[in-house]
């Protein structure tokens, strides 16, 4: 009701949203252990042009570039006798010292824990969400029995409808900067393993290059194409407009219209009712159909309450 009467809309935290997949930031982290072992074997000075059991040759380092990890697989399929990464690297680890299978193994961990605190640091840049359906009309909205069961308290809720009049609203830059619509389909975008490398820290914060912050609001607009009925457009709202947002809300468009779930509580509708009267929205009730899997929406106001027995003086 808060919001309604503001009017504003609550922004959430991607890490609080029911679908795990939602927002998750990845890369894949068998090509990113190569890439950060081959780049360290070279700043080391690990690499020689004569075999020794301390160091890799130069033609061990290439075999390493070219073996065939995940996002690798298609580099070069003209580079002889390829074999996938672990493999290439367990037969050159046989022939060097226990020494250097130590400085290898290290590497190899270090790496592992680059790639675990860049995507966690990644996965909890501070984006704040609300999300919203674009029904091209009432009667989608009406036949959407899905969106009713999950986002509305299995119809214990309400559906608001917002008249999109942008020019009204003192931070419009801000809201229309962050409308993106939601793509469906069945592949994660993943960050580049080599960008990835690429990143460094600045006092303790790490600094994302353009790459890396395309791929992740890439990963806040795409989702499972089974969550297709949705037909969702998001809100993204960054750091660098965290001014707008006060207790995780911001002034949003103005409220066209209200539907009531089927099975919302008295008191609710009733305040609904009240509030509707009050300001000219219109609010509607929604009540199962005896024909087809769909609601029918019956418009309320105070008297229509009376009459349905809800009123309490």
């Amino acid at each position: 009701m808060i919001n309604l009467q503001n009017p504003s809309i609550y922004l959430s935290s991607p890490r609080n949203f029911n679908d795990p997949f939602d927002s998750y930031v990845c890369a894949e982290i068998e090509t990113f252990i190569k890439l950060y072992l081959l780049k360290i074997l070279k700043q080391k000075g690990y690499v020689s042009a004569k075999k020794k059991e301390n160091n890799i040759t130069e033609k061990e380092y290439w075999d390493i570039y070219y073996s065939l990890s995940k996002e690798d697989s298609k580099l070069n399929l003209n580079y002889p006798n390829r074999t996938s990464f672990y493999s290439t690297l367990f037969n050159i680890c046989a022939s060097k010292s226990d020494k250097f299978n130590k400085i290898l193994t290290k590497i190899r961990l270090d790496a592992q824990n680059e790639y675990s605190r860049k995507i966690y640091d990644i996965r909890n840049i501070q984006y704040k969400i609300c999300c919203f359906s674009n029904f091209k009309d009432e009667n989608e909205l009406l036949e959407n029995s899905t969106m009713w069961s999950h986002y509305v308290d299995n119809h214990r809720g309400f559906c608001v409808k917002y008249k999109p009049d942008f020019e009204i609203l003192k931070n419009k830059e801000e809201i229309l900067c962050g409308l993106f619509p939601i793509t469906y389909t069945s592949s994660i975008p993943k960050i580049s393993e080599r960008e990835l490398i690429k990143l460094n820290y600045n006092n303790g914060k790490l600094v994302l290059n353009k790459p890396v912050l395309k791929t992740t609001l890439k990963t806040l607009t795409t989702k499972s194409k089974f969550w297709n009925y949705e037909k969702e457009w998001r809100l993204i709202i960054g750091e660098q407009y965290s001014e707008c947002i006060l207790n995780n809300t911001i002034s949003f468009l103005p409220v066209e219209a209200i539907y009531l779930g089927c099975r919302i509580e008295a008191n609710l509708k009733k305040n609904l009712i009240l509030f509707s009267e009050n300001t000219g929205i219109k609010i509607y009730q929604t009540k199962q159909s005896e024909e087809k899997f769909n609601l029918n929406a019956i418009p309320q106001n105070i008297k229509t309450l009376k009459d349905d027995n809800f009123f309490l003086n």
